[in-house]
């Protein structure tokens, strides 16, 4: 068994023994005593003689084992002193500060960005606050073509999610000069960095007016300095981290550190020439990419990439963009199969309540014009448009359904073929088949209101969902459980739990 300090010590002081005084060892005094013998044998060399007034300095026969002696204490005195540690001003409250509500601006003062969940919730409500109209993220459980097929046309882009893996360098694509593409510049943006590498591309988008001047003053810089301009532009970073929490920045500023000692604990390695794929460890992060088409090819967008990669050529004929991702993607995804990898998938696409209205105003001016015909043979059975407004019937208001309060008659929709058969008050058969067609418009209307209050019910509460995300509960929950603790509460719930 080790001993302790304190036997130690015992055992190392010396004892009174002949040649000593009050317990300390004092040179023999006699110069003819024999040399002490080792156990090992050797003879010990007798102890140098110094005369009376002389000083160990002043000798001349310094023997070799002195000199080392000397060499050694001189560079022990000169050994470096390692630097003390450093030394952290930690309060005593810094868990109720950590804990505490996030002020208003401390946001906005921030200058880190947080990892974004891939919720379609959550893109929506940053595409409204950028400013996009329109335009909707939706979620997709298959990779395969009844799925993409189904989506609202046109298909802006797709968000691609997955466990980054160190892969291959990729070529630089040599007709990517006409793809607005920015790098990765800066952590965590690569979701809002894979948003925009789409939006920015996308053709028949309404942007906001912030959006049109920062793609203005980008569309000039290279991909590294765009990106550059987007990790520092700080309305677009506050919109990315509008549902980060207290914990969150922490975390995030946290993870930035220990990866800040990491890297400079690394030794430095010669950089290869390609990243090889590697298996990805289990706190690998997650990554967002983009597959968009511009002009007549498909691009992969990776920020962490130097150039956007060129997938393949649409068929304008027999095809769809997506029938050139949608094989890309799915080998990608067979690639890490065995390493049982998750993945994601999202589509921009056009909003479904900008196709309901679309519809529903082809649908309501069909209808006035089947009306105008019925009023032509009596003025009893339609409704004479000759102002050249849109009514809605009773109990409808167009508001309700993104329209102005009244619509123009003029709008350029292909006529209804009996619109344009002639018109005899007397024939019967006629003004049955326009009744008929009358009613087919009003449930077709029916239908496509239904279809929108519901699209927009959804809407309403992804962004409820979304907008709860802000909020951050856990002031409260610390606080509540402080106060359990002040009433000897948690004791009674810590012993009950454990009883179960």
């Amino acid at each position: 068994m080790p001993r302790s300090n304190a036997s130690i010590r015992a055992s190392a002081a010396p004892s009174s023994r002949p040649g000593s005084r009050n317990g300390k060892l004092e040179p023999s005094i006699e110069e003819d005593a024999p040399a002490t013998v080792r156990r090992s044998g050797r003879a010990r060399k007798a102890p140098t003689k110094i005369l009376p007034g002389e000083r160990d300095n002043d000798r001349d026969d310094k023997s070799p084992t002195y000199a080392k002696s000397v060499a050694k204490d001189e560079q022990r005195r000169n050994v470096k002193r390692k630097a003390a540690p450093e030394v952290f001003d930690v309060p005593d409250d810094i868990i109720d500060k950590a804990l505490s509500p996030m002020q208003p601006d401390e946001l906005d003062e921030w200058d880190a960005w947080v990892e974004l969940e891939s919720d379609p919730a959550f893109f929506n409500l940053i595409l409204q606050h950028l400013g996009v109209k329109d335009v909707k993220i939706q979620e997709l459980f298959s990779v395969d073509e009844g799925s993409l097929s189904i989506l609202p046309k046109p298909v802006h882009g797709l968000i691609f999610l997955y466990q980054y893996v160190e892969e291959d360098a990729q070529e630089e694509s040599e007709n990517g000069k006409n793809v607005w593409f920015a790098n990765q510049t800066t952590d965590n943006a690569c979701a809002t960095l894979a948003l925009f590498n789409i939006i920015m591309n996308a053709e028949d988008i309404e942007l906001g007016d912030r959006l049109k001047a920062f793609k203005e003053a980008s569309t000039p810089l290279v991909p590294a300095l765009r990106g550059d301009l987007l990790s520092n532009t700080a309305w677009i970073r506050n919109t990315h981290n509008q549902f980060a929490r207290r914990l969150d920045l922490l975390n995030a500023d946290l993870a930035l550190e220990q990866e800040a000692k990491a890297a400079a604990k690394k030794k430095k390695a010669a950089r290869p020439a390609k990243r090889r794929k590697t298996k990805p460890s289990t706190d690998a992060a997650f990554h967002f990419i983009a597959y968009v088409p511009v002009g007549s090819e498909v691009y992969q967008l990776d920020g962490l990439e130097k150039a956007p990669l060129s997938i393949g050529k649409v068929d304008e004929h027999t095809g769809h963009w997506t029938d050139v991702a949608r094989p890309f993607i799915e080998t990608r995804m067979l690639q890490y199969e065995s390493e049982q990898l998750s993945f994601n998938l999202l589509a921009v696409c056009k909003s479904p309540l900008s196709q309901l209205r679309e519809e529903l105003v082809t649908s309501i001016t069909e209808w006035a014009r089947v009306q105008f015909g019925m009023s032509r043979i009596d003025h009893e059975l339609g409704q004479n448009y000759a102002l050249g407004m849109i009514f809605p019937r009773k109990g409808i208001r167009f508001t309700d359904y993104g329209l102005p309060e009244y619509l123009p008659y003029n709008i350029n929709t292909p006529p209804h073929p009996i619109e344009l058969a002639p018109l005899d008050p007397n024939d019967d058969t006629l003004i049955q088949k326009l009744r008929a067609r009358r009613e087919e418009l009003e449930s077709e209307q029916a239908r496509l209101m239904a279809e929108y209050r519901s699209e927009a019910a959804m809407l309403e509460e992804e962004n409820s969902r979304a907008n709860g995300r802000k909020k951050d509960y856990t002031p409260f929950i610390h606080q509540w459980v402080q106060k359990l603790a002040e009433q000897g509460a948690l004791q009674d719930i810590a012993e009950e739990v454990a009883a179960r």
